[in-house]
């Protein structure tokens, strides 16, 4: 008879802890399905609007900036001095790309673009690179909400392979509104 209280107790102990992880896991998966809900994406085009629900986005320009962006050529220096000092050349292995995109937000509530990539012809990812930030004048910067009914523009600069073919170029990226307003 104590074996068998022994097993019982054991299979609740093993029941209980199943039952939390399955309480806690279902509660995560909540989250990551209410955020899915809240996503976006939307893959800009050259020269064509496209429009993905409540957003239409547009390349306006495209422009290679070579492998060195030169720190003598910085657009938006940092208030810093000793910042300024440390800023040096900007080398890449492939090529720099300066990439102008239009977005439009038609949503009732403002909008945050989360991580913006660069596609190239071959399906290749690229991030835009924060280092390169100094070579973008502040009207070009951006970070932060896209207000409702609002247009904005703004460029981003990609460290991408030399071999990338701009011609059949996407920019990607992910309209993101906060969960809990």
């Amino acid at each position: 008879m104590e074996n068998q209280e022994k097993r019982i107790f054991l299979i609740g102990i093993l029941g209980g802890i199943t039952g939390v992880i399955l309480v806690f896991g279902g509660i995560f998966l909540f989250f990551i399905s209410m955020e899915k809900l809240h996503t976006i994406q939307v893959n800009c085009l050259p020269e064509k609007s496209v429009e993905a629900r409540d957003i239409s986005c547009e390349i306006l320009e495209v422009k290679e900036m070579g492998n060195i962006l030169k720190a003598a050529e910085i657009a938006s220096p940092p208030v810093n001095e000793e910042e300024l000092k440390r800023i040096k050349d900007l080398k890449t292995e492939g090529k720099f790309v300066k990439v102008k995109v239009k977005v439009l937000n038609k949503r009732k509530d403002s909008i945050n673009l989360s991580t913006v990539y660069f596609i190239d012809g071959e399906g290749r990812k690229f991030i835009a690179s924060y280092k390169a930030n100094y070579w973008l004048s502040e009207e070009e910067k951006f970070s932060g909400s896209i207000l409702p009914d609002t247009e904005k523009e703004f460029a981003k600069i990609f460290e991408i392979s030399e071999n990338s073919d701009l011609a059949k170029l996407k920019i990607k990226f992910h309209r993101q509104s906060i969960i809990f307003d």
